[in-house]
Parts: C-alpha cells; structure tokens; sequence
C-alpha cells in the first residue's frame, strides 16, 4: 500500500498472489481454469473433457510413452501438488509455487471502464445500475510461465481465473510436470484492455494478450464482468484465440499496449445513400518468427464472423497472394501498431509501425470499403532507417508546431 498523503510505500505487502494459491486451504478443484477448443472456451478441467489436440500430449511421459496419468498431469497444471517427486509416489516435478515466474509479462489493473465513447448504451454500459459494469470489482491481470494468463481480484489478490491459451494446451505445457524440465517461456506477454461492441451490438470490456516468447498468436477474452469467470460461462469467455495458428503470416507477438482496439470503417446495407456505420477490430503487428516473415498489420474482426484482415507490402490487396519475392519480407516482422484518428470521428483512419528490418510503415484504413485499404506510398516505407537498426517499439504520433503531426519511434532490438 501507498501512503496517500505522504506517497511513501508501506512496508508490509497488502498481498501475495503466490502466498494465497500455496495456502493450506486452497482448493484446486474449484479453481477455474479455462482454455479454447478451437471453437469455444472450455473449463479445463477434466482429461477426458479436453479436445483431442490437448489429450494427446498430456497422454504421454517424458519418454513420449502413452500411459494412464493423463488426469494427473491434467491435475498438476491445475495445481494439485501430491504427486510432486517430494511425496510419496510422487513422478512429477517438484515446484516451489502454484504460481509460476513472471518475467516479461508486466500487471495490468483493470478497474471500471472509462473510454469517453458518447454512445448511449457504451454510457448505459459504464454506469453503476444493473444494466452496467461500473461497480465491477477491479481485477489485475498477468501472464506468467506456468501456461496461464491469471486474474486476480485487486483488493484481495484472489485468483478469479486462470486461462491457458490453446497452442499452449496442445504445445509443451505438459513438460511442465517432468521431474527434468528446463525452463522455457508460456505466457510471457503483456495483456491490455479495451472497450468494444463485440458482435455488433453488446458492449465488452476486452482483455488481449500476446505470448511473447512463450509462442504465436494472441488471445481476445470477454472481462467485462469478473462475476462471470465461471465454470457455466466458460464458453462465452473467448473472443478470439490464434494460439494455436497455422497461419503463415502471424508469429510471436511481443505487444506494446497502445489503444489497438478501435472502430474502423465499414459501409452498411442501410436504406439512406452512402450510409456509412463501422466495425471494431483488435489491431496488431503480425510480429516476428512467422513462417513468411513479412511485415503484416493484422485486423482482427471482434464483430460478425471475426474474420482476420491482413494488410502488407507483400500480400496483394485486392488477391489476398502472398508475393514470394517481396523484397521486405526476409527474417522480418511487424511491431505494434500506432492507430490515428485524423478527422476526430473516433474512427481510425491510418495506423504507423515499424520493422524489424528498420522500416517504418503508414497503412491507410480511410476508404469506408476494406478493399480499398492500402499500404500507402504504393507498398513503400514512409521511413528507412540506416541498415543494422530494427523498429521494435510504438510510434508515437503527436501534433507538430508548424503543421500536422510528426511520428517518432525509437529503434532497438532486445527481443
């Protein structure tokens, strides 16, 4: 705690996340862990419950042979600590702490929303009444190498969730149990907020996250009631979960929060000429390591089909083709985006990132038709930097004195 008048810490810790997961009376079968199946959330809780693509490597030892402790080790990851090497019978690794190390991944403190949207219902969603989340209890969120995004209520340290993203799930998460496991990175992301009408018409507060370098891919999950984080709820908690993609242009996301949920463009079927409404999307650098390591703005849809839209020097916008000779796309990847509302209609109209390979890029996001968005300058960068420098970092967009605005972006590299 922190001394409201004088701004001195205290020195005795309000709490302890680790303390009250390894507490004696902590209760693992009622800890609500979830995951995504590939079309839902699920609780994550029985072996057999779990989809196939998650059973077959929790099916298995160290050796890669199939044996009967696929619920134990189901068990282990949700925190049952009896079959740790240290007793009796123990075969699995012994751990210090329910709660794994943090390291990359910084807190987020969620409390009630407070985007200054003028929508009625966004003003209706704010509000403390029945129809509203604005009592909702603040939570604080982090990602840590145990495979779980956590959320643990702000005033109390009481975990409320535990969400494993599903390329984790059916990835390495079970070498966590093996008594000769060496540390490698799960759940080492940065997660950040945002309000949106997901589906077009129900306000949510929406918790994203990347992995860093804990895997590809990003997760979108619905937070917008803590009351919510359910065992009944499990399958309305996931917006969207590419954890486990395929896709070739989407790699390892080391996100810098920067209000990358926003409206965007989009025409309408309404009656009155030129109607123009918008759609929400979650907007990303595709990042790095991906199979065709070329720098692609990712629009993820959080409304209708949540389809995903790429937009990239090396894709042909009007196609979809990849270009295989695409000069920019040798061991490259984008950063996080800076979204810019140019005319004030809480729309966004460009978006600025850099590249590993030291360029900078303006995408135009102004047509009210998707097709027509474009990587501006016809596929060049706005900016070149010298060779040996990489853009791992946000632009930032800020007004200019004589005209305009001016972007500044750091370079760097420490991945």
């Amino acid at each position: 705690p922190i001394n409201a008048t004088t701004g001195a810490p205290g020195t005795t810790e309000a709490w302890s996340a680790a303390s009250l997961l390894d507490a004696a009376g902590f209760s693992v079968p009622s800890r609500f862990v979830a995951s995504y199946s590939g079309t839902a959330g699920i609780e994550w809780k029985t072996f057999t419950s779990l989809p196939a693509a998650q059973q077959l490597p929790f099916s298995k030892n160290s050796s890669g042979t199939v044996d009967a402790n696929g619920q134990n080790r189901v068990d282990y990851i949700r925190g049952d600590r009896t079959k740790e090497a240290s007793q009796t019978g123990g075969i699995f690794r012994n751990r210090g702490s329910r709660l794994g190390d943090i390291v990359n991944s910084n807190v987020l403190y969620v409390g009630a929303p407070a985007a200054d949207y003028s929508d009625t219902d966004y003003i209706t969603f704010k509000g403390t009444t029945a129809a509203g989340v604005g009592s909702r209890a603040p939570m604080v969120y982090v990602g840590a190498n145990d495979g779980m995004l956590h959320g643990f209520a702000a005033t109390t340290g009481v975990e409320k969730l535990a969400y494993i993203p599903q390329g984790i799930a059916q990835g390495d998460l079970r070498k966590l149990t093996d008594p000769t496991y060496t540390h490698q990175y799960f759940v080492d992301g940065t997660p950040f907020t945002g309000d949106a009408k997901v589906n077009g018409s129900t306000w949510k507060t929406v918790l994203v996250s990347g992995l860093g370098g804990g895997g590809k891919g990003y997760v979108a999950l619905d937070v917008s009631n803590p009351t919510n984080f359910t065992s009944a709820n499990a399958g309305n908690l996931v917006i969207a979960d590419t954890t486990a993609t395929t896709d070739p242009d989407i790699g390892n996301m080391y996100i810098t929060p920067a209000n990358q949920i926003v409206r965007v463009n989009a025409p309408t079927t309404g009656t009155a000429p030129n109607q123009i409404t918008h759609r929400w999307a979650l907007v990303l650098g595709n990042g790095y390591n991906s199979a065709n390591e070329a720098p692609v703005l990712v629009l993820q849809y959080l409304d209708g089909a949540k389809e995903i839209k790429k937009i990239s020097p090396c894709i042909d916008r009007l196609t979809g083709t990849f270009d295989n000779g695409c000069s920019f796309k040798t061991a490259n990847g984008l950063s996080t985006p800076r979204l810019v509302d140019l005319n004030n209609d809480k729309i966004a109209d460009v978006a600025y990132a850099g590249d590993l390979n030291g360029n900078v890029w303006k995408f135009d996001l102004s047509s009210q038709d998707s097709a027509n968005w474009k990587t501006s300058f016809s596929n060049a960068p706005f900016f070149k930097a010298k060779p040996g420098q990489a853009f791992t970092t946000t632009p930032l967009v800020v007004p200019n004195p004589d005209y305009g605005y001016q972007v500044q972006i750091s370079s760097g590299r420490n991945l």
